[in-house]
């Protein structure tokens, strides 16, 4: 590799990893960059075994993988299989490496006749219509044997080489002998050379010459001089590319397939290069803007994955949106003199014509050149509006293709890339880049270098430097303000709250004894999180990435009004505050941003700036002035370019940050807050009147005080409600803020469904949204639930809210537990006479009622919404009066306090009244018609309570296997089939899940298709709550036998030895195909499945009946049958259900053990292995997933310090299923590791085939994070380039672990890598860096490679010791079919199914 080809890798890779990229580009330094035009041809006659065929199949797809495919200055390659029959993948199938694969494997073995002229006749067929001009052609033949007609080989042989087509052909012989000398004469003729024929012994032995016939291919291609560039293909040019493409309503998906692809092959012919050749971007465009920045995309495969995943939004057409976005991004972006040139498609008018034309008219300002492509018949008219809109966007009516459909994009991709490299200028007629900093600073300017800025390598700015996160752990208080003026774009706003991001991630978040970050965005408005205690990262990105770009005025000083309110709120007595400051430009209101700068630092806040550069050197001047003005010290001002720039100055602000939390100066204690309780006597209460704002400048909203959270002492059991008011009379902004204060309160509490507080709550205006006491054991789990609530914005229905808190408290409270009902409204409630009703009951019942009233301007009505706070609240203490929403977290602690009160009484409640729930027996079924109860007569409420009685003690220990199948039908709608999961889920609560020694559960909805969840080894609850909530309702047909199939097949497969199985079925009506699902029903209980059925009411008698004498048929007994009216009774039976299923766990029934599953570890000195073959599968069912077996984790014992990185197979050699249990296999791994960025493990992952997806070493504080990143790798199906992983896992380490600190990596694979020779130099490197390299194979495929493999598994791990491989075959059945010549013969057929990866073990 030459100083330019590794420059450009390194600018890719820099610039990449700006742009949060994980990918780091493959090293194609070994393959062959030789342009030409190569066609194999296999022999497929019957003198070849299939598995010889298959071997001939993979030679040529290892050669392909080792040569540059590119049907511009690369190698197009095509294959052809002979025998008496001509099977050909024709040159057109290879500008993708994927699809010339799997046209290849499709080549059929016809087992017939060696016609080998028949092969090269049809060669010299290809080669004429579709080759190249002036480009080599190269024949490679591949055979075993004599042709059956050599004079016609020989002849056509002749024809090719005067064709100028180049012969080489393999002769394979038998094992460990050549091939015959008369088959190797013939072979020697029809090559163009003696030295072009190689003689193999034998097909074993075949993979192992693809090096050497690569090279000889190599080097024939190589013998032509071939333009570099061709015009009519290629555009070797520089410019800036943006595609724009209509995502609208207007068109179907395969349009805006079609549209993406056109795009593709557009980019396919770009000369692709951050420095001097072409950058792309794109996007999307409906009602809104999906877009992809101008990354420096190094290849075309990157763009292609990101444009690839642009989704079909089919709504509007609203194309000014798209332009406007294009803007943005080409004056943020864009080099500085290279051409733009904007590529817009759409198939019909916008809806907005005139802001289109206005943005079209603004681009071209900008000199932005507009080509448009118009699709479709409406845009064919002369006159058409369409037409007429298209050529008002074009730069000229030259730069406008109207076609009559989708199909006549492909023809027009040649001309369309020759018109867009006309418009890009030749290299070296572009500008350099500026070098030059904005303003050089002593701390933060940038490195001084002769690369241009842009280019410059630098680290992901989302990963910390090494030594920052361990070096930084003072405490301090930390805000941080990014500017969301009108003066940037999207993209540069994004830019900034990244920035941000990268910072926490790398700091030590701790509310005790380390920092606490808050952040706001500031511009006209004040958008801001307090310094709320978030213990790990991930609280903080998800409020923080909320910040929306308001684009209105640069009103810095009240961002800084803010954040000095929040420290003088919360900042911890005697912890250094912090205020790093981002801004683009001259505030508004320079005077009042230098006295709040002034106030700040008066009151010990350190403040930090951020300039970032202005094209006016004026402005900028004023700005830097303006800056220096506000900083602490000229030291803490930093300047730079551009957005781009900001991960330079990522190291220094982050230092400096740390170096001031380091100094720990003693602060003035914050001023204290004064609360307010109402006393009972009297209501002299101060007007509720809202506070008058600013006169100048009117803000939205004032920082939410909320001081720190008390102590965890609040530990008496204790049920306890929240009602936020959702109504009309509030802004959404004051909906939000009741949130953040439940959730305060939320977070201080003791949450345990045993011996602690359980936590449910609603919303409510017309109608209630509610979340009732779902055992939550995590603050998270709630947190989730209750962000869920939206706010309805309509009438104050407060009796609705206290009616559904009751009827929660009634069904699911403990018994002899208090009960808590905290209401929170800003008025009075629109049915008083009901409110004061359903709270006098509420107290009745046992229900104490605190109240929290939130002040309102008019008086009269403030003083009629205060009495009836009062009649609501168990007593006048209990009420609470603020003057508006600012003012919840003054009231925090006193709320908190008196809840904490009331569960400290533990006053014994009566006994709630009893549910009954009704078995059917055997002999009768007397049941009540199954009929729905009606609705309330005066209000109707769109929800019912979710009567879930207590959950039983977890004494159900016993193992089990436990499917649900619930009822995803049309004759239910959506709130009934989430009545079904919530159920399902309630048990699954009350249950002991282990994979060892306790419970597995899966689950599915059926209706005319069957989603299903089989029996992973789940952990923990979230784990199946988070698959299972993903079940959708399909409202289809009810095909129960479907489910129970899938049912017995789950139990089938992965059912443990000797382990209760049981299936519980939820439905409300009859089957489709009763027949079938009796049928169904009944082979399940033969084979050992207890079957517990659920039947929901209809109104329809008849119907009911038949339906229950189903029910019956399919359960394991008529013991097992519940019937009840409607969805609402559901929580009625749980308690039922759940004791059933626990009593069949209980007995333990022993089930026909399975196969015992093997592993093997391979000792150093011999690989003395049965084959790794891959046992067909059943032939009656086949099943889509097979099972994950993945035992307990161990004790987390493991807490030293180390970092960690995974590299699973996603090659096209496993099926995704096996891809899924890899990654499960990693996660089990991570679940019981010390994950800790300080003194413990650090993880990261990767994926990899052609390409790699990877996840560095970020400091993740919990599991959850690393899931939820690892889980979004995706099965590429691609080759096997193991080395491509490694390479990547070393780059990793070598930038971001720790010193000192040992480095393991682990492979998963299930075969041998593509490239033999660079996997064994990247592991060589790797252990030379330090790295510990442990392998895990995972057997396929037949002796010779499984050997072949394990061999490569050996010389990449650190030691043999550190080799695991695994094999094995799950399930062997023996049938007995009748030989239909013969009766009388009987054959018996062995058929085994095979997962090697259910071996997977930890």
């Amino acid at each position: 590799m030459d100083f330019i080809q590794l420059l450009l890798s390194v600018t890719f890779l820099s610039s990449h990893m700006i742009y949060g990229g994980s990918q780091i580009i493959p090293d194609f330094s070994s393959q062959c960059f030789a342009t030409g035009e190569v066609l194999f041809m296999v022999d497929g006659s019957d003198s070849i075994l299939d598995v010889d065929f298959q071997r001939q199949k993979d030679l040529v797809l290892s050669i392909a993988n080792s040569l540059y495919l590119s049907k511009v200055n690369g190698m197009r390659v095509g294959c052809i299989a002979f025998s008496t029959e001509i099977h050909g993948v024709p040159l057109t199938h290879s500008s993708r490496a994927h699809l010339f694969e799997r046209a290849v494997d499709l080549l059929p073995h016809d087992r017939d006749g060696t016609e080998t002229h028949s092969g090269i006749q049809y060669a010299r067929t290809i080669f004429k219509e579709e080759a190249r001009p002036n480009v080599p052609k190269i024949l490679v033949i591949l055979t075993d044997g004599f042709s059956q007609k050599p004079s016609l080989t020989i002849s056509e042989s002749a024809r090719a080489k005067e064709e100028n087509i180049t012969i080489v052909t393999v002769g394979i012989g038998r094992q460990n002998q050549g091939i015959a000398v008369e088959a190797m004469d013939e072979l020697v003729t029809i090559a163009s050379y003696p030295d072009l024929t190689f003689n193999i012994t034998g097909f074993d032995t075949l993979l192992s010459w693809a090096p050497n016939i690569t090279q000889t291919v190599c080097e024939l291609a190589s013998t032509e001089t071939v333009p570099l560039f061709s015009d009519d293909f290629f555009c070797p040019n520089v410019g800036e590319i943006i595609f724009m493409v209509d995502g609208s309503d207007s068109m179907l998906d395969i349009n805006f397939a079609q549209e993406k692809n056109f795009v593709l092959s557009v980019v396919d012919s770009l000369y692709l290069d951050p420095v001097n050749g072409i950058r792309v971007g794109g996007l999307a465009f409906s009602t809104r803007v999906q877009g992809i920045p101008l990354d420096p995309f190094q290849n075309v495969s990157q763009f292609r994955e990101s444009f690839g995943g642009l989704i079909h939004d089919q709504e509007s057409t609203f194309t000014h949106l798209g332009i406007e976005y294009a803007r943005g991004i080409f004056k943020s972006q864009s080099r500085e003199g290279v051409p733009k040139t904007l590529v817009i498609l759409t198939d019909g008018f916008s809806r907005r014509p005139e802001m289109t034309s206005q943005q079209a008219e603004d681009a071209k300002l900008e000199d932005v050149t507009i080509v448009v492509v118009g699709i479709g018949r409406a845009i064919l008219g002369t006159n058409s509006r369409s037409r007429g809109e298209l050529e008002n966007i074009a730069s000229s009516t030259d730069l406008l293709y109207v076609l009559p459909d989708f199909e006549s994009l492909d023809p027009l991709v040649n001309n369309f890339t020759q018109t867009l490299c006309d418009f890009a200028s030749l290299p070296g007629e572009i500008a350099p880049l500026p070098t030059t900093p904005l303003r050089p600073v002593t701390v933060a300017s940038v490195p001084e270098t002769t690369v241009p800025s842009a280019f410059i390598v630098r680290p992901d700015p989302r990963l910390p430097i090494p030594g920052t996160l361990t070096d930084c752990i003072y405490p301090a208080e930390l805000m941080f303000m990014v500017d969301g003026s009108d003066s940037m774009v999207d993209i540069n706003f994004e830019q900034e709250k990244d920035f941000v991001l990268s910072i926490v991630d790398s700091l030590y978040l701790n509310p005790a004894d380390g920092i606490r970050v808050g952040g706001l965005a500031f511009s006209s408005r004040v958008q801001g999180i307090p310094l709320r205690p978030f213990l790990n990262v991930s609280e903080f990105r998800r409020e923080f990435g909320r910040l929306v770009h308001d684009q209105e005025s640069t009103f810095t000083h009240l961002g800084i009004q803010y954040a000095r309110e929040v420290f003088r709120q919360q900042a911890r007595q005697g912890v250094p505050r912090v205020l790093i400051i981002l801004t683009d430009g001259l505030s508004r209101r320079p005077e009042l941003t230098e006295q709040e700068a002034a106030l700040a630092k008066q009151e010990g806040i350190t403040v930090i700036t951020v300039g970032i550069g202005s094209g006016n050197r004026d402005v900028g001047e004023r700005a830097i002035q303006e800056l220096e003005k506000m900083a602490s010290s000229t030291d803490f001002v930093y300047l730079i370019q551009d957005f781009n720039e900001l991960p330079f100055i990522f190291s220094n602000v982050t230092s400096t940050f740390c170096e001031v939390a380091a100094k720990s100066p003693l602060l003035p204690p914050p001023l204290q807050l004064p609360t307010r309780r109402i006393p009972p006597p009297t209501v002299a209460t101060p007007p509720l009147t809202a506070a008058p704002s600013p006169p100048s400048i009117t803000s939205t909203f004032s920082p939410a005080r909320i001081p720190p959270a008390p102590e965890p002492g609040c530990r008496y059991p204790a049920e306890l409600m929240f009602m936020v008011d959702g109504s009309d009379s509030m802004v959404d902004i004051n909906f939000e803020q009741e949130k953040d204060f439940v959730l305060s309160i939320v977070d201080s509490l003791y949450l345990n469904p045993a011996d602690g507080i359980r936590v449910g709550g609603l919303a409510f205006s017309s109608r209630v949204q509610g979340i009732p006491l779902r055992p939550f054991l995590n603050v998270s789990e709630f947190r989730r639930e209750f962000g869920r609530l939206v706010h309805d914005q309509e009438s104050t229905f407060t009796h609705l809210g206290i009616q559904y808190a009751r009827e929660v408290f009634r069904q699911q409270a403990r018994q002899g537990v208090p009960r808590v009902l905290i209401i929170l409204t800003d008025g009075l409630s629109r049915r008083p006479e009901l409110t004061e009703q359903e709270a006098a009951l509420a107290k009745q019942e046992g229900i104490t009622v605190i109240t929290v009233g939130i002040g309102s301007g008019n008086r009269d009505v403030g003083e009629r919404a205060i009495q009836e706070l009062e009649k609501m609240a168990s007593s006048t203490d209990f009420v609470y009066l603020i003057q508006d929403f600012n003012e919840l977290p003054f009231i925090f602690s006193n709320v908190t306090s008196t809840f904490c009160e009331v569960a400290a009484k533990s006053s014994l409640l009566p006994p709630p009244l009893q549910l009954p729930t009704r078995r059917i027996s055997p002999p009768t079924v007397a049941t009540p018609p199954l009929t729905a109860a009606p609705s309330p007569p005066s209000i109707t409420s769109t929800f019912s309570p979710a009567r879930i009685p207590p959950a039983p003690e977890p004494g159900c220990r016993y193992p089990a296997e436990l499917m649900f199948m619930v009822d995803g039908s049309d004759s239910m709608v959506d709130i009934n089939f989430e009545q079904e999961k919530d159920f399902v889920l309630s048990i699954v609560d009350s249950l002991y899940l282990n994979p060892a020694d306790g419970i597995r559960v899966g689950g599915l909805a059926f209706s005319s298709r069957v989603q299903g969840i089989p029996l992973r080894p789940f952990l923990n609850v979230s784990e199946f709550r988070r698959e299972f909530g993903r079940l959708v309702h399909d409202q289809e047909s009810t095909f129960t036998h479907l489910g129970i199939q899938y049912a017995r097949e789950v139990f089938r497969q992965q059912a443990r030895q000797g382990v209760p199985r049981v299936l519980i079925i939820l439905t409300d009506g009859l089957s489709r195909r009763p027949e079938l699902t009796e049928q169904e029903a009944a082979l399940a209980k033969q084979e050992g499945i207890t079957v517990i059925t659920v039947g929901i009411g209809s109104g329809n008698r008849d119907v009911g009946e038949r339906a229950i004498q189903e029910l019956e048929r399919i359960a394991s007994s008529t013991d097992f049958v519940y019937l009840i009216q409607d969805f609402n009774e559901l929580p009625f039976i749980f308690s039922n259900v759940t004791s059933t299923f626990c009593e069949v766990a209980a007995k333990s029934s022993l089930l026909p053990p399975p196969l015992q599953l093997p592993t093997r570890r391979i000792s150093p000195p011999t690989v003395a292995t049965p084959p790794l073959t891959a046992a067909p599968s059943p032939p009656s069912i086949t099943s889509t997933f097979s099972p994950a077996r993945i035992p307990p984790a161990p004790e987390p014992g493991c807490r030293y310090p180390a970092e960690l990185m995974f590299m699973v197979d996603g090659s096209d050699s496993m099926v995704d299923i096996n891809f899924e249990q890899e990654k499960e296999f990693v996660l089990s791994i991570v679940d019981s590791l010390y994950l800790n960025p300080a003194d413990g493990i650090r993880v990261g992952g990767l994926a990899f085939s052609s390409r790699v997806q990877g996840i560095p070493l970020r400091p993740f504080l919990n599991v959850s994070e690393f899931r939820r990143e690892f889980g979004r790798l995706v099965h590429d199906q691609e080759s096997t380039f193991t080395h491509l992983g490694m390479q990547y896992a070393r780059e990793v380490f070598r930038q971001q672990a720790r010193q000192g600190v040992p480095r393991i990596l682990i492979i998963l694979t299930d075969g041998l890598s593509r490239r033999p020779e660079l996997t064994e130099q990247e592991a060589a490197l790797a252990k030379q860096e330090g790295i510990t390299v442990i392998t895990v194979g995972i057997g396929s495929g037949n002796r010779d490679a499984v050997e072949r493999a394990i061999q490569e598994l050996e010389r990449i791990a650190s030691s043999t010791d550190f080799v695991s491989c695994s094999q094995v075959i799950l399930a062997s059945t023996t049938t007995s079919t009748t030989n239909k010549k013969n009766p009388s013969t009987h054959s018996s057929h062995s058929t085994t199914y095979s997962s090697p990866f259910t071996t997977l073990h930890y």
